[in-house]
């Protein structure tokens, strides 16, 4: 999941109360100085050095932590973020955040701000950070809602880290509502706690409801046919009769459970296809399904994260050819490498 564009990031800001004017001038202080750092700093990311720019923004903010509350400040470090690697970003983005997040009074609107500013984090894999900022500040585990209980779940299995906690959270959440998402975290929990044999079944179990949620869409469903189609077509004739078998079931079992119809069973290839670039069965859908070509691409990398869970619990248990079976897929439906996928 990317961190999203300015237009998100302002949102966020707005969530956690920071004003977007410009900060009240100052012409013989601090705050004049940081502005300067700040012009400064756009200046050297328009000329590519990120590092610089970087490193001028920190200074700014050190030099007078108000520029904070200034949209520039903030336009240039969504700029700096986003071209960083991800290893490279420093903790002054935390320490930003994590700041502005303290001086929110109300604990509803304070809770709000951390769950956001946890995916964010997250997206630069700043696990740990995002588990920490979310704990201390959601409410306490009963008070939480489900979506609440979820992020601290993954967040927690994400940084490996406090999972006898997360397995009660995911379990809390999934009392209210057992869907794709919080079975896949729960998967993840457990996968994470080295319980992989029951994170294989219920992992099974989120890719149907998932596979459930895309048959009840009459578009989704037909790109779910092509899926299996284009899947049975890069593994061969003996695949592809395996792929019209698994169709006819499907569409007999109907609201059938995973454990009834083990994702395991469903055709794909059985390894990448050398002549096929990363992503080519995205391509090959975009192409046929032009009406989707808004939100199908986001569609399938919610896809491809539950796939990649899988495939790493089936690793993991050392079964080889579901391993490369879900690599298979990867390779066609997800334009993400495999660790850009978490």
């Amino acid at each position: 999941m990317s961190s999203g564009t300015l237009v998100n990031r302002m949102i966020l800001a707005a969530a956690i109360g920071l004003p977007v004017g410009p900060v009240v001038a100052d012409y013989f202080g601090p705050a004049t100085k940081a502005r300067w750092m700040l012009a400064k700093a756009a200046n050297a990311f328009d000329q590519g050095n990120v590092a610089e720019a970087q490193k001028l923004l920190e200074e700014a903010y050190t030099k007078s932590p108000d520029i904070a509350a200034d949209r520039n400040f903030l336009k240039q470090v969504d700029r700096v973020e986003a071209d960083n690697d991800s290893s490279a970003v420093s903790s002054f983005y935390v320490d930003l955040w994590e700041r502005r997040i303290g001086q929110i009074e109300n604990p509803a609107i304070r809770s709000e701000a951390a769950f956001a500013i946890s995916s964010l984090l997250s997206n630069r894999k700043k696990f740990d950070d995002a588990a920490r900022i979310l704990s201390e500040n959601l409410p306490a585990l009963e008070q939480r809602t489900a979506v609440q209980n979820n992020q601290m779940a993954y967040m927690r299995a994400l940084a490996g880290k406090n999972l006898d906690e997360a397995l009660v959270e995911i379990d809390t959440a999934i009392k209210t509502a057992e869907n794709e998402s919080f079975l896949d975290t729960k998967g993840w929990v457990l996968h994470r706690m080295g319980r992989n044999e029951e994170a294989l079944i219920v992992m099974d179990k989120s890719l149907a409801k998932l596979i459930e949620a895309w048959s009840s869409n009459p578009k989704l469903e037909r790109c779910l046919v092509r899926i299996e189609e284009l899947q049975a077509q890069a593994a061969g004739p003996a695949s592809q009769t395996a792929s019209q078998t698994a169709s006819q079931t499907a569409s007999q079992t109907g609201q059938e459970t995973a454990s009834d119809t083990p994702v395991a069973e469903a055709p794909v290839a059985q390894a990448p296809v050398a002549s096929r670039s990363k992503g080519w069965g995205v391509d090959a859908l975009l192409e046929e399904f032009p009406e989707l070509s808004r939100g199908l691409p986001e569609t399938l990398e919610i896809f491809a994260t539950l796939r990649y869970h899988r495939l790493r619990i089936c690793e993991a248990l050392g079964k080889t050819q579901e391993v490369d079976r879900e690599t298979a897929w990867l390779q066609a439906f997800s334009k993400k490498e495999l660790e850009e996928l978490f």
